[in-house]
């Protein structure tokens, strides 16, 4: 039987329900996907669960399998050649047994949200023989342990970066091929960035330094600078200062300062005063600041909690004040406050800042974060947003900054 979403049989036919022992291979295992399971399995349900590290897998779950549920559930690391297997197999009462085969990992994405194609197999000779292949990379592989989780956290930052960097390059590509982002839009000419400004920040010139490429940027960094004298009284009034070093305060020209050596956005960065930040002994960017962002098919506005591994002020007094009921509420309440189109990502993982059930929910999500991650919370504009012409931008800027501006204060450690 095909089964397109893994999680309605699971659930609705209460395979989880009555699972006496659970066997699982998967590519990539989520925390949300892992807890989603171990909810509606019952406790005296066993769990075996063999994966490999080619896709990034939160060391929060890992930590969560070790010392959460020892005895319970153990999970094994296949290292002799990439894994990308999936598979499900559950024991249930009177010795019935049923197996799911195909594409869905152990994600949320993989059992509901994505168009993955599973099917069930529920003849008992066939069962056994999934059995026994899962058994045969089970036995070989390595037992998860608290020197392997220490080891991967260390690694952990860099594959989420490489992985989200490859997620936006397929995205740009995805965007292309279907139409939704098109470089003769004639609805550009009305914008404040045109076609030249995005084909500047195309993919087959991020990582060239040529000197025809070095103009186009420097015509782009002008028009960032045209855009931030419109706004410097108005950022100045809410105390939000610019780089003082003038050739500093749109971001580096040059690929070798920016990720990869890609120069893929181009940006201003609006934080504390040179005083602050001399008394912090800090860089603008290393501590909580708002960012406006121009990527090749976008324009954003960010605000960052500071870059990864750099200045840990903020950071550090944020995850302190978030032990505060108080706190936690405001923080969750202007949060929701933003309004639609808002997202916050905190070590890799993203979600809409409306998302939130309540204050714990946000608090076990911003939970995850550490100085080696990003902690952004932003919004974008597609490049034809009427939001984002050249008669509405700054007006459009400037709204969503009296909004971000109440969270930036928050954030910021006086």
């Amino acid at each position: 039987m095909i089964i397109k979403k893994l999680l309605a049989p699971l659930v609705n036919n209460k395979i989880l329900k009555e699972a006496e022992h659970c066997y699982i291979a998967s590519a990539a295992i989520s925390e949300p996907a892992f807890d989603l399971l171990m909810s509606n399995l019952p406790k005296h349900c066993n769990v075996d669960i063999v994966t490999g590290f080619d896709l990034p897998i939160h060391p929060n779950v890992l930590w969560k399998i070790l010392k959460k549920y020892p005895g319970r559930v153990t999970l094994r690391i296949f290292t002799r050649n990439v894994f990308h297997s999936n598979l499900y197999i559950f024991d249930l009462p009177f010795r019935k047994r049923t197996a799911f085969v195909g594409s869905g990992s152990l994600t949320l994405g993989g059992l509901k949200d994505y168009e993955e194609l599973s099917y069930k197999i529920d003849v008992e000779r066939n069962v056994e023989d999934l059995k026994a292949w899962f058994r045969s990379y089970f036995d070989i592989g390595i037992d998860l342990s608290e020197k392997i989780i220490k080891e991967y956290e260390i690694l952990y930052p860099s594959i989420v970066a490489r992985d989200n960097a490859m997620k936006e390059d397929m995205k740009q590509l995805t965007d292309l091929i279907t139409g939704r982002f098109n470089l003769d839009d004639k609805r550009l000419s009305k914008q404040y960035f045109q076609t030249d400004d995005y084909s500047t920040l195309h993919n087959s010139k991020v990582s060239l330094n040529t000197q025809l490429v070095h103009h186009e940027r420097v015509m782009l960094r002008n028009k960032l600078l045209e855009l931030h004298e419109q706004l410097k009284s108005y950022l100045h009034k809410l105390k939000l200062y610019e780089n003082d070093d003038p050739e500093q305060i749109v971001s580096s020209l040059d690929p070798m300062f920016h990720y990869e050596h890609k120069v893929k956005a181009m940006r201003l960065a609006y934080g504390r005063s040179k005083k602050e930040l001399e008394d912090h002994k800090s860089k603008l960017t290393d501590l909580v600041n708002i960012q406006l962002v121009l990527k090749s098919q976008e324009f954003g506005i960010n605000l960052s909690l500071g870059n990864p591994n750099s200045g840990s002020e903020d950071r550090e007094y944020f995850q302190k004040e978030m032990n505060s009921e108080e706190y936690r509420k405001k923080f969750y309440d202007l949060l929701k406050g933003l309004g639609k189109g808002y997202w916050v990502e905190v070590a890799g993982e993203k979600k809409q800042a409306d998302s939130f059930e309540d204050e714990q929910a946000l608090w076990n999500f911003t939970n995850a974060d550490h100085l080696q991650y990003t902690f952004i919370i932003a919004r974008s504009y597609a490049a034809n947003d009427p939001e984002i012409a050249a008669d509405t931008i700054i007006t459009s800027i400037q709204k969503e900054i009296d909004k971000l501006i109440h969270l930036y204060r928050i954030l910021k450690k006086s």
